[in-house]
């Protein structure tokens, strides 16, 4: 038998063999995921110091990458402004590890956990005194809770940790209890919809809200007080998810008054012009260092910067040696400073491969940089052992841990022990404000 090839007519040959021509020289389709580039710090944090089991690494967050161009805003610029910080910044886990082998992950701005071994999604970060916020919504007879002044691995309710607990059919403490310790004044059911959660704790008081309903007022634990500690997300059993939560420090002190500059004085040798102009601290020149005349090791630092100027550079020290003229500032630095690539906030550009506002200076790059020049801009760092953190404008941009050798100088190894804040002016193009400068102790 003749091949069948032979039977077609010339032409429709010529076509079938150009279709095959065409379709092999397709373009391939586009790839369909891309790496998002503010789910993840510039610089990956170092591992913890402690002693602390290994924590399951939560999922990565999926969704397109968002205009870095732009500010990243997960709290309101008002509530910034009253000392808010937000512990989800609604994209990524950035600031939480996971304590069990659990489904932690992000979905359409909300933290979400269904599947897995029973444990928490906990900050990297202790916290002392504050007022937090987040909205909740559990699917039916699911367990969950808000994990109050925690050690890192709970195993006992009534002393590793205050649970704030999130089951509505749990048969001793309800939604709205402290498991082990008080019983929610009213109950109020919290399954199905999304509820909204405020909880106030502060020198080992607790008070919390559900909605507008009072469930916890005042409540002072008869034993195993407890006044710092990490914040859990527990996952038990069902379906739960978290969105907008946010933490204010409470019971801050005032490191300036905005009349004067007691309390503080410059480093010798400063060069910068440095005085109290429309209540804020101005430093204009350099280089130039104020002091503080305290010293602080762990704690919890608010302060408000604005820059008078394009490509100001600044920074505030910490835990630092005492300046002298020859060593005006050997300590931490968070830097100040929002220079970047093509306006790209991811990509700091401001020494060498950039670190950005936030940025604990040499150490850990900011992932964000969330603030502009010739604007108000709104600082949080946290310092507790070897465990540094800082946000600008709300949003978490380091996470760091110093695992170095101690040493009395930052600049060249580990320091815990209490040093002095400095407020610096970098160079004779320095013009900076300083203002609403607090401080809260973190306590044990």
């Amino acid at each position: 038998m003749k091949p069948l090839i032979r039977n077609f007519p010339p032409l429709v040959l010529v076509l079938a063999l150009a279709a095959l021509v065409f379709q092999g020289c397709a373009k391939p389709a586009a790839e369909s995921g891309s790496k998002e580039a503010v789910t993840t710090p510039v610089e990956k944090p170092e591992a913890k110091s402690e002693t602390l089991a290994k924590p399951a690494e939560p999922k990565a967050e999926t969704a397109a990458a968002p205009d870095t161009t732009e500010l990243w805003l997960p709290v309101s610029m008002s509530e910034v402004e009253e000392g808010w910080i937000a512990l989800f910044d609604g994209r990524t886990l950035f600031g939480w590890e996971a304590t069990s082998d659990a489904d932690w992950k992000v979905e359409d701005g909300a933290i979400v956990v269904s599947s897995g071994e029973k444990g928490l999604l906990r900050t990297t970060s202790r916290f002392s005194n504050y007022e937090l916020k987040a909205e909740v919504l559990l699917t039916e007879e699911a367990n969950s809770g808000i994990f109050l002044h925690t050690v890192a691995n709970p195993t006992n309710p009534t002393q590793d940790c205050y649970e704030f607990n999130l089951c509505d059919g749990h048969p001793e403490f309800k939604s709205g209890s402290l498991v082990g310790r008080a019983q929610p004044a009213e109950e109020v059911p919290v399954e199905g919809s999304w509820q909204q959660v405020e909880i106030r704790c502060e020198d080992g008081h607790v008070s919390a809200k559900i909605g507008d309903v009072t469930v916890l007022e005042e409540v002072q634990p008869e034993s195993h007080v407890l006044k710092s500690g990490f914040i859990g997300l527990q996952f038990n059993t069902g379906g739960v998810k978290f969105r907008n939560i946010a933490l204010k420090p409470l019971a801050e002190k005032s490191l300036f008054d905005g009349t004067n500059l007691d309390g503080w004085h410059e480093v010798p040798g400063s060069k910068a012009t440095i005085s109290v102009k429309d209540e804020q601290i101005a430093i204009e020149g350099g280089a130039g260092f104020l002091e503080s005349d305290e010293t602080f090791g762990n704690f919890v630092l608010q302060l408000s910067a604005k820059t008078l100027g394009d490509d100001v550079n600044s920074g505030v020290f910490f835990r630092s040696e005492k300046g002298t003229a020859k060593a005006p500032s050997n300590g931490y630095e968070m830097q100040v400073q929002y220079t970047r690539h093509d306006g790209d906030r991811t990509r700091p550009n401001d020494y060498q491969s950039g670190f950005g506002a936030g940025a604990i200076f040499r150490r850990q790059k900011a992932r964000y940089i969330n603030g502009d020049d010739n604007e108000w801009v709104y600082f949080t760092l946290i310092a507790e052992g070897p465990h540094i953190a800082s946000w600008v404008n709300g949003l978490q941009v380091t996470d760091f841990t110093d695992e170095r050798k101690p040493d009395p100088n930052p600049r060249k190894g580990l320091r815990t022990e209490p040093g002095h804040l400095i407020l610096q002016g970098h160079d004779p193009g320095t013009d900076i404000r300083y203002a609403d400068i607090r401080v809260q102790s973190l306590t044990e």
